[in-house]
């Protein structure tokens, strides 16, 4: 199924149909989003991703060339939406069921292929996220623990570090786009803060920063279809910087 959406929400929605009814939302979507779920403030901040994926999936709906039938296919994107935003966290996911049960999964899957089928994105693949929030999470351990970088520099990159980290985790759901708004958070305070970076540009935290922010950029770009993320100028600046 060709990455998009409604193919993100059906896969989330079918991962939680296979588990036990009897268990409560947070439960099984606390397991899904890969957190404790005690953290009431936490759960919510990723359970209204969630709800805003419903968001994103009926917004491709409507902005899809070649869908014709919009109501057709938008009634089951709507029908998760509603299923989910008013019920209590911790009622057992079975009250779920009988708004949205298997017939709305099966029709939500339909939605996915076909948008699928009309474009949409290139999947980042799964070795290369790993590979990635690997290094995002290393490097955030050596730009924290190195003393000899201006203080204001370490901490604007641990503070994009951390964001990045969350985009990558958050890819499952949010797909290529919270990636993408990372990165280009990054070069946003690269031309913030273009002497700060110029001074610290023969830094080895920072050079490896900007190579692995490359890295990130080019990924995304595939996935999106995109020609290049930043526009010339600013290559331009950060190859100057590196000279």
């Amino acid at each position: 199924m060709h990455p998009n959406p409604a193919a993100r929400l059906f896969t989330f929605l079918n991962a939680a149909a296979s588990e036990s009814s009897a268990k409560s939302i947070r439960q099984i979507f606390a397991k899904l989003f890969e957190i404790e779920g005690q953290d009431t403030v936490e759960f919510l901040v990723h359970y209204c991703k969630f709800l805003q994926l419903t968001v994103d999936a009926e917004t491709a709906v409507r902005e899809t060339p070649g869908i014709q039938n919009h109501e057709k296919y938008l009634e089951p994107v709507r029908a998760a939406r509603a299923a989910f935003r008013t019920l209590q966290l911790d009622s057992q996911y079975q009250e779920v069921v009988s708004q949205f049960g298997q017939v709305q999964l099966a029709r939500l899957e339909l939605v996915a292929e076909r948008l699928g089928e009309l474009g949409g994105e290139e999947a980042i693949p799964a070795d290369t996220l790993e590979r990635l929030l690997a290094e995002v999470r290393k490097l955030r351990e050596v730009v924290d623990s190195d003393e000899g970088l201006d203080r204001q520099l370490r901490l604007i990159l641990s503070r994009l570090l951390q964001k990045m980290e969350g985009a990558i985790v958050d890819y499952r759901i949010v797909g290529p786009e919270g990636i993408r708004a990372a990165y280009n958070e990054s070069i946003g305070a690269v031309m913030s803060n273009q002497d700060l970076f110029k001074k610290e540009s023969q830094s080895s935290s920072v050079k490896r920063w900007w190579k692995t922010t490359q890295e990130i950029g080019t990924a995304v770009g595939v996935a999106l279809k995109l020609k290049e993320l930043a526009a010339p100028y600013v290559h331009r600046l950060l190859e100057a910087m590196n000279n």
